[in-house]
């Protein structure tokens, strides 16, 4: 194998060692996660795909050091599709170890080819023993059925337009590529987001990092906090997907509370996007 060569995996070492082929021994292993991981931030994909010309994922791919509290195959199809586009954007190759312990490269046209291969590496699976080091740490992902020929940009700006009109209590302040929300009538923000402005950025993505706000943990030193919309190939789908957040609520409290009210949120956006495409066909 060549020397940069990766393995990106989200299995522990002993769990790795039931499937690693005898070449691949000697290559460095990653993992996606902020604790001595691969963070799922632009800056960090772009320079670890810019110094890995071939990487090799191995089993399902998931944040391995936070909870997810969405459908789990829409945050693996989410990271799949993230690294994908980041592999292409660095012209590196993006590779899987099938069941049957052969390399094969990732080619994603479309939702149908997407679903597939997430299938295919879900065979390598060890269960649900995860390693989560961090549990205070989240991550929440949605797939949103989109129909109009829209960018990432177009449809999370459309997102943050729509936001006070649905939750009434929430105002937004936009200062040219900052976002904050905020309590109605008062100063104080809830989340403050900006976002990423990068030149290389393709259309079908757009990311938010999470500065600060009362919801947000305001003891984090290294802010890995991200909001990403992501557009399938087919532009039939946008994944909306939190991660690397760290609440400033009380865990119980937040997984009643802040946790369910995002996830409401996401579903009446998903509807609002279906009923201005039927609006625009009449």
């Amino acid at each position: 194998m060549k020397e940069n060569t990766v393995i990106l995996t989200s299995f522990n070492n002993e769990q790795l060692g039931k499937f690693l082929p005898e070449p691949f021994h000697s290559l460095p292993v990653y993992r996606t996660g902020t604790t001595d991981g691969l963070p799922l931030t632009s800056s960090h994909l772009s320079t670890f795909f810019q110094e890995f010309k071939h990487v090799i994922l191995i089993g399902s791919i998931y944040s391995t050091d936070e909870r997810n509290i969405t459908t789990p195959n829409h945050q693996i199809e989410f990271m799949l599709l993230l690294l994908y586009n980041f592999a292409n954007q660095n012209n590196s190759k993006l590779s899987y170890l099938n069941h049957h312990l052969e390399v094969i490269k990732v080619t994603i046209e479309n939702e149908e080819s997407l679903t597939k291969i997430v299938n295919d590496m879900s065979h390598l699976d060890c269960g649900n023993d995860r390693l989560i080091i961090n549990n205070k740490s989240v991550t929440s992902t949605q797939k949103i059925h989109v129909h109009n020929q829209q960018t990432a940009n177009t449809i999370s700006e459309t997102y943050f337009e729509w936001l006070p009109k649905f939750a009434k209590i929430v105002s937004l302040n936009k200062r040219k590529n900052f976002y904050i929300l905020q309590l109605k009538r008062t100063t104080i923000p809830l989340l403050q987001l900006q976002q990423v402005q990068n030149k290389s950025s393709k259309p079908s993505i757009s990311e938010y990092v999470i500065h600060g706000g009362f919801l947000n943990k305001k003891s984090v030193q290294v802010n890995y906090g991200r909001f990403w919309f992501l557009l399938s190939p087919d532009k039939k789908y946008v994944y909306t997907s939190i991660v690397h957040f760290q609440p400033s609520l009380p865990w119980v409290i937040y997984t009643l509370t802040q946790s369910p009210i995002h996830e409401l949120v996401m579903k009446h956006f998903a509807k609002t996007l279906k009923k201005s495409h039927h609006m625009s066909k009449h």
